[in-house]
């Protein structure tokens, strides 16, 4: 039901907005690509900042944007961006590898566009020329433990302190094979006794009940 409801209240408030930014976060939420892509057509482009070629794109962008908004509004085709430098998640689910890359999601397929980067092919594309395109199979979102695996990593290459950490032991693991077998050993003792701590706390606070 929350689903259902922040899905709902999402799309509301984007309807009306020309491109759509599309994060690790709302990419699901919003296109429903994976789950039968109730939410419309979407046509994307994956970019990075410092591409040229993604720069050169912006005004087409802004073209096939405008066309849409004024002539094809009834479609059910939707614009939208993915800054793959900010969202390494989506780049990865896609196989996203160079910029500016444009994925069509329609018909429940994916559909890759290779053709030339001006708005009239873009929206003959959008239109009807995918159909005449490969469909592929929509990648699945990432499952929970690879959501907080990538997010861990991104938490630890942004932080200067624990990045230092990391390195530090990689270092152990690779130079100091002894104290490395030690950390490990340290590290299995502690969580063992943690775990019989809580246990026994846990324990006593039952039998005080």
């Amino acid at each position: 039901m929350y689903n259902a409801v922040f899905l709902l209240i999402a799309f509301i408030s984007i309807i009306n907005a020309d491109i759509i930014d599309l994060t690790d976060d709302n990419f699901e939420h919003l296109t429903q690509a994976s789950g039968g892509q109730t939410t419309g057509k979407w046509l994307v482009k994956f970019y990075a900042p410092w591409c040229g070629h993604c720069k050169r794109l912006v005004p087409i962008w802004d073209e096939v944007s405008e066309v849409i908004s004024t002539n094809q509004s009834d479609d059910g085709i939707l614009l939208a961006n993915v800054d793959c430098t900010k969202n390494p998640q989506v780049a990865k689910r896609f196989g996203v590898s160079g910029y500016p890359t444009i994925k069509y999601f329609a018909d429940r397929n994916m559909y890759s566009y290779d053709g030339a980067r001006i708005a009239s092919d873009l929206m003959e594309f959008a239109s009807e020329g995918y159909k005449e395109a490969t469909a592929e199979d929509v990648p699945p979102p990432p499952s929970w433990m690879e959501d907080k695996v990538v997010k861990v990593r991104i938490m630890v290459q942004t932080n200067h302190h624990l990045n230092a950490i990391v390195q530090d032991f990689e270092e152990v693991v690779t130079n100091r094979k002894n104290a490395a077998a030690v950390l490990i050993g340290l590290g299995v003792f502690f969580g063992v006794l943690i775990g019989y701590l809580m246990a026994s706390l846990k324990n006593t606070k039952i039998k005080k009940d």
